[in-house]
């Protein structure tokens, strides 16, 4: 498993959400999106998200729970309707160096536009998207 690219990013005055497209899932997975999505899988419409915290220079998952176990899911297929299906995924440690790397980079540009000379210094970020 590896993060892809980024797929698009949100901006809040305490931080960024990344959206970030993932491949190369293990086959039990691409199974089940296979199931949901039939001849219109894609091994490319699976993904994570992550919320950079400016304060605390720090990424976290962003996850859905289910309601009947109450079991946190971390990833998720977009079916081509666009409805995100969420999986609970054993994370490796070399991922989530890399989503942490990714959303580093990615609150960093976002900064960057709006006028930060770097990542340390403190700056609010505006609400909206990235460009």
């Amino acid at each position: 498993m590896r993060v892809h690219k980024v797929e698009h990013c949100d901006c809040f005055p305490d931080g960024i959400l990344v959206w970030l497209e993932l491949t190369d899932l293990p086959e039990r997975f691409q199974k089940q999106a296979r199931e949901i999505d039939g001849g219109n899988f894609s091994p490319t419409a699976f993904g994570l998200c992550a919320f950079w915290d400016q304060a605390n220079r720090t990424a976290e998952l962003i996850t859905d729970t289910d309601p009947e176990p109450g079991n946190s899911r971390n990833a998720f297929y977009s079916d081509t309707n666009g409805e995100k299906h969420w999986f609970e995924i054993s994370l490796p440690p070399e991922l989530m160096d890399q989503v942490h790397s990714v959303c580093r980079k990615e609150a960093a540009l976002a900064l960057e536009r709006r006028g930060a000379q770097n990542l340390d210094r403190r700056f609010t970020l505006p609400p909206g998207p990235v460009m």
